[in-house]
């Protein structure tokens, strides 16, 4: 405004006598006005400003949240951690962490951090895992560059390997499926073998069938994977039976192969795979590979095989061996395993055959990112070296003999993965050093360097034979517990879990083999480079095994003596806990329910379960190898665990025979106390009930009538003396007493007191003690008034010290044990007492009189 006004003013010519004029005129009312109005509408026009400010702020605001909840609208189909513009790194590979150390949602909630499940790599394993980002970065290349490299990595991977396994002009496939491999090579040989299954498929395949022969020992499902992949039906595979002797029971029977490859000749069928193992997955026994392959190449049947034993042909020095090395069509090596080293890809070897059909089975490929997934391979290798490759694999062969020797020479335990050696047999035998240095076929090789140790706790053979008491069950069957499966397998499970639990230096397994039950197993092959497994902590470890056996033994001897003991018993009875491996599991029985014990109560369930808690308490102070088990039909039991030569089991038992008598005597004594304290209160309940009618009689029904009973208390307060006394029941006599005479003469008086015991009597003002030489232990349950007033509480003595408090008494009474006072002093306690006791009945016949005038 003022700017306006200015430009008004400006805009009218001014001459300069009006300028004088102005200049002498006084000032206008309009122009004081504009003086005054100019900052007042300045500041207005800064505060409008800044409300501008404002608003458009509010404005971006609600325009942004509007725009937020509109672009959630539209993702709302998008998973939480994709929506947005995406996360920092930072953020990301926190939540990566989350994830490896925390295994479930729960745990993240209750903020338990578990230990990191990944393993501590050496050299060799960073290289793997850096290989593969690598790969991952060279993919980027140009694909001509790519494509030469990519090759050249390819065909050196391949030659170092076929040189290593003895397994020359091979072709090599590298995949992450450990199946992947052989069903790539059953595609090879159906190409191979029906020359018309490129075209027609199926039909090609249907006059004249395909059969691949598998081992009943095979790894599980193989059979149904290539079936469905293949697209075959499950008829084109044919199990092999394995034999049944106890060292080739997991070994593919050469024989029944042969019978079963002539009968599917005869009824129009192609044999065109057999797999075998070097090695089978879980016992480590090695197939009759010599005779296989005779029996494949008389009915031109591809030969593959797979194991861990392959691992033995690396250490095959002599060159006379390399060409007796070659003994399959193709093999899988699962070399990554074998040196300790993640994130290596399972390699296949093959014969060499034409490209054009190993393109079509898959086994190569022009892609070169596929095709790269060998680098981490190429690089380990030239890391390691021949003498790093060797090394490994030796060290792990090392520790499996050590170990097969060692339990060669125990007579209760049965190896199952090999057998005996000639050295445990009493001949001679080579050493592992002498044997790499001597030319021996391939077949040989996997038969004497077993890297599998798969062993059985059998019993010592060389003892009696421990027979079972004949009240057990079946006695005839189980005539001897070492051939009782189910106990062996419980044996077998303790060992285990012991040795896992005080060995971890040593990786175990427990595994259940049909044939067998519960064994154990060792593959340092498969764990012996991740945890740093050396020859002395196998050396320890069978040290431990021996103690360990060494129990057992005496477990399973001492059992039988066990078992008679506790039958012989009456108050204890034998407990059949199937899977327990201890010395056995008993029950303690009271007397009251030896008679009727298939026709228990409820009740009576439950208080013997007190009772044998109650005796596992008392065991447990003594012996912390007795545990709680659980009967059949849920009763609580006594569980033995294992012993040593040195324990008497006898002792054992008698042990458990006298605690249980004192459980049991204790609380019959309990039980009974809890009887008499029962009756009491129900008598004093009852004697209380009584003197309430009485003194509602003496004083009046008016009385307790309300606002009347306080105005006949006011006008006619009643006597003090009147109310309700309490009664004290004696647990030694069994007898209750009123307290009316307690409260009269401020004491406790005690009938019948014995002179050895003494009243300590304590006034206010003077201490007068009565004191016998000894104290009874005698408890007293006392129901008292409080005030007099018809109030009643009840409370239980002991005999050590028994202390008399009320609100009205001026004396307290309390017994005091074992102190000795003068002849003086005890005469005149007994003094005392004859004269309270007098005046105890003279008040007695007073109440009387008064209630029978009344």
């Amino acid at each position: 405004m003022t700017e306006n006004v200015n430009n008004i003013d400006s805009d009218v010519p001014i001459c300069k006598e009006e300028s004088e004029k102005t200049l002498l005129k006084p000032a206008l009312p309009e122009d004081a006005f504009l003086k005054f109005v100019h900052p007042v509408l300045s500041d207005m026009q800064t505060t409008m400003e800044k409300n501008v400010k404002i608003l458009d702020n509010i404005h971006q605001q609600v325009k942004s949240e509007s725009d937020e909840r509109r672009r959630k609208d539209t993702q709302a189909h998008i998973p939480g951690p994709l929506q947005g513009s995406g996360q920092s790194i930072q953020d990301v590979i926190e939540k990566l962490e989350q994830v490896i150390l925390y295994d479930e949602e729960e745990d993240e909630a209750n903020g338990q951090n578990r230990d990191p499940p990944l393993q501590l790599l050496d050299d060799d394993g960073k290289m793997a895992i850096l290989a593969h980002g690598i790969a991952a970065y060279m993919s980027t290349l140009d694909h001509v560059h790519l494509r030469r490299l990519t090759t050249r990595i390819v065909s050196d991977t391949t030659l170092w390997l076929s040189r290593l396994f003895r397994f020359f002009e091979s072709s090599a496939f590298f995949h992450d499926d450990y199946r992947e491999g052989l069903l790539r090579v059953c595609k090879l040989i159906l190409y191979k073998r029906y020359s018309k299954y490129g075209t027609e498929g199926f039909e090609a395949l249907y006059p004249r069938p395909p059969v691949l022969y598998l081992s009943a020992a095979a790894r599980g499902g193989m059979g149904q994977y290539l079936c469905a992949q293949l697209g075959l039906p499950s008829s084109c595979v044919s199990v092999v039976p394995c034999g049944t002797e106890s060292h080739n029971r997991f070994k593919m029977d050469a024989k029944k192969l042969m019978r079963l490859i002539q009968d599917d000749v005869a009824a129009g069928k192609v044999p065109i795979l057999v797999v075998a193992n070097a090695g089978t997955p879980v016992v480590g026994q090695v197939d009759s590979i010599k005779k296989i392959q005779e029996i494949c190449k008389a009915h031109d049947v591809w030969l593959h095989i797979e194991g861990h034993n392959l691992s033995t042909l690396t250490l095959m020095t002599v060159p006379s061996s390399l060409m007796t090395a070659k003994t399959a069509d193709s093999m899988t090596l699962t070399l990554g395993a074998w040196l300790g080293i993640p994130a290596l890809p399972y390699i296949t070897l093959y014969k060499a055959s034409e490209p054009a059909l190993v393109h079509a089975a898959g086994l190569s490929s022009y892609n070169s990112h596929l095709r790269l997934s060998c680098l981490p391979l190429w690089l380990c290798l030239q890391k390691l070296g021949y003498d790093g490759i060797t090394a490994r694999i030796q060290h792990s062969c090392e520790l499996s003999t050590k170990l097969h020797k060692a339990l060669d020479e125990s007579q209760a335990v049965k190896v199952l993965s090999k057998e005996k050696t000639k050295e445990a047999l009493g001949e001679d035998v080579l050493s592992f050093t002498q044997l790499l240095n001597r030319a021996l076929n391939a077949s040989a090789m996997f038969d004497m360097v077993p890297p599998t140790v798969v062993f059985r706790y059998v019993g010592d053979t060389t003892e009696q034979r421990v027979v079972v008491a004949p009240y057990a069950e079946n006695a005839e069957e189980k005539n001897n517990l070492l051939h009782n499966p189910s106990y062996l397998d419980a044996l077998n499970n303790w060992l285990g879990q012991t040795l896992q639990r005080d060995v971890q230096e040593v990786l175990i397994d427990i595994i259940d083999l049909e044939a067998e039950g519960i064994c154990i197993r060792y593959c340092p092959l498969e764990n012996a480079h991740i945890i740093g497994t050396e020859m002395r902590d196998v050396e320890e470890f069978i040290t431990y095994l021996r103690e360990k056996i060494c129990i057992l033994n005496a477990t399973v001897q001492q059992k039988a003596l066990f078992r008679e003991m506790v039958i012989v018993d009456k108050n204890l009875r034998l407990v059949d806990i199937g899977n327990w491996a201890g010395l056995g599991a008993v029950q303690y029985i009271p007397e009251v329910l030896r008679d009727h014990l298939e026709t228990l109560s409820e009740v009576e369930c439950t208080e013997l379960n007190k009772v044998n808690l109650e005796l596992l308490h008392q065991l447990k102070t003594a012996d912390s190898a007795f545990t709680l088990g659980e009967t059949d039909d849920g009763l609580a039991c006594i569980r033995f665990g294992m012993v040593t030569e040195e324990t008497d089991t006898e002792d054992l038992i008698r042990m458990v025979h006298d605690t249980g008598n004192e459980v049991e005597e204790s609380s019959k004594f309990v039980e009974q106390m809890a009887e008499v304290v029962k009756k009491g209160i129900e008598a004093a309940n009852k004697d209380l009930e009584l003197e309430n009618v009485e003194k509602i009689m003496q004083e009046g029904v008016l009385r307790y009538v309300p606002i009347v009973g306080s105005l006949m208390n006011w006008w006619s307060p009643p006597p003090k003396e009147v109310g309700i006394r309490g009664r004290t029941f004696d647990l030694a006599s069994g007898t209750i007493e009123s307290t009316e005479n307690t409260y009269k003469y401020h004491m406790q008086i005690q009938h019948n007191l014995p002179p050895n015991q003494k009243l300590q009597v304590v006034t206010s003002h003077k201490v007068n003690e009565v004191s016998p030489l000894k104290s009874s232990p005698s408890q007293s349950y006392r129901s008292s008034d409080d005030d007099g007033s018809g109030s009643q509480h009840e409370e239980l003595n002991s005999s050590s010290s028994s202390l008399q408090y009320d609100r009205q008494s001026k004396y307290v009474a309390k017994q005091t044990p074992d102190s000795s006072l003068a002849e003086n002093d005890v005469e005149e306690a007994i003094e005392t007492a004859a004269v309270a006791e007098e005046e105890c009945e003279e008040a007695q016949k007073t109440n009387k009189d008064k209630s029978v005038k009344y």
